[in-house]
């Protein structure tokens, strides 16, 4: 697995089970990132959103707290979306779920969340 795909599931690992925005995601990937002694950048975290939206793994949505249903963004949100909590939205294609549940040789993590004793960072 090469870091940009690590990153990727880091991201979908964010918003599995719920709509989150850039601030939860990148609290998230930071997290786990330092867990594994990475450093993920901000505009490694967006162009990964950008590709799991383009692979059809993940949507971005504009949520309303006024009863409005959800509207989907037609691709990636444009930046002044996506810069600020309570912008846009994002959340995991069913599509997306099969491939997050699917098994990937170079995940950091054991099944209980603790890091595997012999994982390395990819190098690219």
């Amino acid at each position: 697995m090469n870091r940009a795909e690590l990153i990727r599931l880091f991201a979908l690992n964010s918003f599995c089970d719920d709509y989150v925005d850039i601030e939860q995601i990148t609290l998230s990937i930071s997290r786990d990132s330092l867990d594994c002694g990475m450093t993920i950048s901000h505009a490694e975290i967006l162009q990964s959103l950008r590709e799991l939206i383009e692979m059809g793994y993940a949507k971005a949505w504009r949520l309303s707290c006024w009863g409005k249903p959800p509207e989907e963004y037609e691709g990636m949100p444009p930046p002044e979306d996506v810069k600020h909590p309570w912008g846009a939205y994002f959340y995991i294609t069913p599509e997306g779920m099969k491939f997050h549940l699917a098994d990937h040789p170079g995940w950091p993590f054991e099944d209980k969340g603790e890091l595997l004793k012999d994982w390395t960072p990819p190098t690219d």
